[in-house]
C-alpha cells in the first residue's frame, strides 16, 4: 500500500441527517488530489445511526477508517482520538 500523505480526522456527533453529504464531498475532494489521503471519522458517543453509517462507509471505502468512542467526550477530544489513528506523515 502506498503512504499516506494527508489523514483528514472529523469528529461526529449525532451527525445521521448530514453523514452521506459530508462522505460525498470528502470523497470529491480526495478523488481530485495527487495526495494519498485518508479519514478518520470519530463517532463522539452518538445516540442515533451515525455509528452504523462510520461502520458503513469504513466498509465499503478503505480510505475510512472510524474510530468509535464508548461515550460523548466533547470535540478536542475526539480530535485528539482520531490524531492518535492517523496513519498519514507526521512531518510539516
Amino acid at each position: 500500500m502506498n503512504s499516506i500523505d494527508i489523514s483528514i480526522v472529523v469528529p461526529l456527533y449525532n451527525e445521521e441527517a448530514v453523514f452521506d453529504t459530508l462522505i460525498q464531498r470528502l470523497s470529491n475532494v480526495i478523488n481530485q488530489t495527487d495526495f494519498m489521503c485518508e479519514v478518520i471519522l470519530v463517532n463522539d458517543g452518538s445516540i442515533d445511526k451515525t455509528n452504523q453509517l462510520i461502520l458503513e462507509i469504513c466498509k465499503a471505502d478503505n480510505r475510512f477508517t472510524g474510530v468509535l468512542l464508548s461515550r460523548n467526550h466533547g470535540h478536542q477530544l475526539a480530535v485528539s482520538a482520531g490524531l492518535a489513528s492517523v496513519r498519514g506523515k507526521k512531518e510539516l
